[in-house]
């Protein structure tokens, strides 16, 4: 493994660990520590959080610099938003608010741990030399890059406003299905914007960038993703993988 992609997937190992411990309901205590247990060792005590009342979500989160330890020692730092939510005089209350910790990963033979419990910090150093690097690499012929994404249009359309048996249909025989549990309506897919097909052995990497809109305030986002696309021995196009990474 490169040192870049090392350090991309501490970083990501990191971000998903803060979004599930910074996200837990009172009551739901045994669900939290099963989310957890994926992040963390059998004799760690981070899942040990004691939840008085209420509820509180990460609704955005931000793995921003890491520093190296050593070999396979890091400290991730994590940018959160928490919003809150919680009764203060009989009457439910929902405020937010910023937070940052530090994360001690440890990586080893492929696989990573929060080895140490997750320390909250008070810093604002960026990564200042970090510049997004877009994707890039050997385009797609005309006729693969149609196809392609037209693959890609379909099942973005279904994987926000469909369910699984539609949004199946789309993907891969040998695909991850447990990677594409769809949104069902919670949002809708309002246009593509762009669709940029690569070739890459017999795969194709497509970055799509396009707009959904929220059904239930009708906010219009950007999305932006990377899906590994692959044409089937029926001449189709399928989607192997998506994620949000769509960087060098």
């Amino acid at each position: 493994m490169t040192e870049k992609k090392l350090n991309n997937e501490v970083l990501s190992f990191a971000q998903n660990f803060v979004y599930e411990y910074l996200t837990y309901t009172a009551g739901e205590e045994k669900d939290y520590k099963e989310r957890l247990k994926q992040y963390i060792t059998t004799t760690s005590n981070v899942s040990d959080t004691e939840i008085y009342k209420g509820a509180q979500k990460a609704v955005y989160v931000q793995a921003y610099r890491m520093d190296q330890l050593d070999k396979e020692h890091f400290d991730v730092y994590v940018l959160a938003e928490v919003q809150y939510e919680y009764y203060r005089e009989q009457e439910a209350t929902q405020e937010s608010a910023e937070t940052r910790m530090k994360v001690p990963v440890l990586s080893r033979d492929g696989e990573m741990v929060v080895d140490g419990l997750p320390m909250f910090v008070n810093d604002n150093t960026f990564m200042e030399d970090y510049q997004i690097q877009e994707y890039s690499g050997q385009a797609a012929d005309e006729q693969t890059a149609a196809g392609a994404g037209m693959a890609v249009t379909s099942f973005l359309k279904a994987y926000y406003e469909q369910d699984e048996t539609v949004i199946d249909y789309y993907l891969s025989q040998d695909a991850d299905r447990s990677k594409f549990i769809g949104l069902d309506g919670r949002y809708t897919f309002d246009r593509m914007q762009s669709v940029r097909c690569y070739q890459e052995e017999s795969m194709i990497v497509c970055i799509a960038e396009y707009k959904i809109s929220d059904v239930v305030n009708g906010a219009k986002r950007w999305q932006k993703v990377r899906l590994n696309v692959v044409r089937g021995s029926d001449g189709k196009y399928y989607i192997q993988s998506m994620s949000a990474r769509t960087t060098m």
